[in-house]
């Protein structure tokens, strides 16, 4: 009876030790991620699938990319696979391929037949299709939102520095380059209160593009965020957030 008490306790001490470390190795869950962006479907094992792993395996490997921006296709039509990541500017290399190989791995997993699939962190974005994204301003209906509730002490006056600032981020994220469409920046509400904003669109846009996108990101802050302290929004080609405090790396 002891000698079996010994054993099942060295198998608990060896067992959790190893458990722990699995759970660890798992990719934190997305923030937000969609798997009905479109109907098609595809199944295991087929050309897709072989494709898809194929693509998704290599995606990061470019070290040299320090823009925080990857795209890349594999496979031939009508098996073709496109993915992207965008990592928020402002993260350092590292940081936004820790991001993007969290994201490639967790989302096949919580879309496992989707041909179309999303994935939002607070530090990057992912997505694959079958369909083209480089330079395709996809969805524009599509958002998601969501807010910091806490309300501003002054909302009037929080809320006309909030149009401000998202305003010229807007504009200066749009004039952008191919590598980066990002703009930051910050405005005095009051005495006590002070509004920072990052405005960002994948850079394979068109000026035009990411200028339309971004409105339509502004356009939803009434809807998600009014009177609040801090929001963001969240398209598959741009996002915009707000925050109180100093949310953003100089």
């Amino acid at each position: 009876m002891t000698t079996s008490c010994v054993l099942i306790s060295l198998a608990l001490v060896w067992f959790l030790p190893n458990h722990l470390i699995i759970l660890s190795a798992q990719p934190p869950p997305f923030v937000y991620h969609n798997c009905s962006l479109g109907k098609a479907t595809y199944i295991k094992p087929s050309a897709y699938y072989t494709n898809l792993n194929a693509l998704l395996s290599s995606f990061t490997l470019d070290t040299v990319i320090d823009y925080g921006f990857y795209s890349s296709s594999f496979g031939e039509s009508p098996n073709k696979v496109h993915a992207q990541g965008l990592c928020r500017g402002d993260v350092e290399p590292y940081s936004c391929r820790k991001c993007l190989n969290d994201a490639k791995t967790l989302l096949p997993k919580l879309c496992p037949n989707q041909k179309d699939a999303f994935g939002y962190y607070d530090f990057c974005t992912f997505q694959y299709s079958s369909r083209s994204l480089l330079g395709i301003y996809r969805f524009p209906e599509f958002s998601y939102s969501f807010n910091n509730p806490q309300d501003a002490e002054d909302a009037d006056k929080y809320t006309s520095a909030l149009n401000d600032l998202m305003r010229s981020l807007q504009t200066k994220a749009a004039a952008g380059d191919s590598s980066f469409k990002l703009a930051v920046g910050y405005k005095i509400a009051d005495e006590v209160e002070t509004v920072y904003g990052l405005a960002q669109c994948s850079p394979d846009l068109s000026r035009k593009d990411c200028k339309a996108c971004l409105e339509k990101a502004i356009s939803e802050i009434p809807n998600c965020c009014e009177d609040k302290i801090g929001g963001r929004v969240i398209k598959l080609s741009c996002n915009l957030r707000f925050e109180k405090v100093h949310f953003y790396y100089d």
